[in-house]
């Protein structure tokens, strides 16, 4: 479920590592590092209502698998 956000932070991640050693000068990773950190979290917040809706249904399966057992 965490796949696309990983994904999405690694490329992020290596866009700022080209920048980095294109141009030694600037400090790339003193701005890449808090950029990633938002980044992460507005993709988590942007995601979070489907991986609810996801994670309800893998509890009400797990509740009917764990009822199936104890009959």
């Amino acid at each position: 479920m965490s796949l696309p956000i990983i994904g999405a932070l690694l490329l992020i991640n290596l866009g700022f590592g080209v920048a980095s050693r294109s141009a030694p000068q600037l400090n790339i990773f003193a701005v890449g590092f808090p950029v990633s950190l938002l980044v992460g979290l507005l993709l988590i917040w942007i995601s979070l209502p489907n991986v609810l809706n996801l994670f309800v249904g893998f509890l009400d399966e797990g509740y009917q698998v764990i009822g199936r057992l104890l009959e």
